[in-house]
């Protein structure tokens, strides 16, 4: 909706062959953007169904469901990379809520992701970024987003985990929170048991 009513406004400001031009400029970078970056992650698909269905989807699929507070991050290049794109993230979260499986409060668990430029892996720093954030209040505000330690994080095998770009774990001052408290609420209606 947003993007439709910019380039309306694009069209009338522009006019005619300056907008068309304008607007496959526009329509090539998001096209090659995307490429670029369904090439290195191609798990990362638009799910057209409501926030609340992505969110039992995600849930329903997952071993487990925690909020944890990261407590160590290390990284290292990765091996099997030897442009030095890659590194291989390895944190360690104590979990503090338990939503679905068998961790327990207090317990420690592994996390490693590859990390880098179009690489799938989230770093629970955000180092290199793989999220930033807009302010349109303030632009040059706008950059590396801040995470908070707590992170909610869907499981599913054994250890060490992921985060990954292809789930929902997310920290907790970002999408994170919002996932939890939808969960907590649908836990708590007895829409789904803790222990799928």
């Amino acid at each position: 909706m947003k993007m439709s009513l910019a380039l309306a406004a694009m069209r009338r400001y522009l006019g005619g062959a300056a907008y068309q031009m304008k607007t496959l400029y526009i329509v090539l970078a998001i096209g090659l953007t995307a490429l670029s970056e369904a090439q290195a992650c191609s798990c990362v698909a638009p799910d057209t169904s409501s926030e609340e269905e992505q969110i039992k989807k995600e849930f329903s699929e997952a071993d487990a469901v925690v909020i944890a507070k990261v407590v160590s991050v290390e990284q290292s290049l990765d091996p099997e990379d030897p442009s030095g794109t890659y590194r291989i993230e390895e944190a360690r979260f104590v979990v503090e809520e338990v939503l679905k499986g068998t961790h327990k409060v207090g317990e420690t668990i592994r996390v490693r992701s590859v990390v880098g430029r179009g690489a799938c892996g989230r770093s629970a720093r955000n180092d290199p970024p793989w999220i930033e954030v807009a302010s349109e209040v303030l632009p040059s505000a706008s950059g590396v987003a801040v995470l908070s330690d707590e992170w909610l994080i869907y499981t599913a095998g054994q250890q060490p985990y992921d985060l990954s770009r292809c789930s929902r774990s997310f920290p907790m001052n970002l999408r994170g929170g919002e996932d939890a408290e939808y969960l907590r609420g649908m836990l708590a209606s007895g829409s789904e048991s803790s222990e799928d």
